[in-house]
């Protein structure tokens, strides 16, 4: 199958990011937290990048995942087998050789990673937990794909079929 590849001079749409650590947050914070009146905004950023980094790898080293503060779920990473009949390319080949190549993953035994996130069995049931997601960002990704390949068995294992609910019941 002939490989079309991208048009580099097309235009492109991006997302508008969203950013919750800048001064209205530390603000409301301060509000909040009174005693943390003489916080500066680059020591909020620190603070908040230092979790996300912590909690990044208590995930990929942690077989369960973690629960996230405030009973607001759990994530964990999680393999599943490829399934037959889909297609997992590899776009840097692909556009190399002009012609489809998938990813082969002869590292982890063709099985792929998911970063999974869920609220179904958390203690207290909190309002419009439906409507609750996690995106995991790009340094979250790269982080569980460089692991993964190494230490895959150590994941459980979850069929394209199942909901990830079933693993807490």
């Amino acid at each position: 199958m002939e490989y079309k590849g991208s048009d580099v001079t097309a235009p492109r749409f991006r997302a508008k990011s969203t950013s919750f650590h800048n001064q209205k947050t530390l603000n409301k914070f301060k509000e909040k937290y009174p005693k943390y009146k003489d916080l500066t905004i680059k020591e909020f950023k620190n603070i908040i990048s230092e979790f996300n980094r912590t909690m990044r790898e208590s995930v990929v080293d942690s077989r369960d995942g973690i629960k996230l503060p405030e009973n607001l779920g759990y994530v964990l990473i999680t393999k599943t087998i490829v399934e037959k009949g889909t297609r997992n390319i590899d776009y840097n080949l692909s556009s190399k050789y002009k012609k489809v190549v998938n990813h082969a993953n002869w590292d982890s035994d063709n099985y792929l990673a998911k970063i999974s996130y869920t609220n179904y069995r958390m203690k207290y049931v909190f309002r419009s937990r439906g409507i609750w997601g996690f995106t995991p960002s790009s340094t979250f990704k790269k982080s569980v794909s460089g692991t993964f390949a190494e230490n895959y068995n150590r994941y459980i294992e979850l069929g394209n079929k199942i909901k990830l609910s079933e693993i807490y019941k």
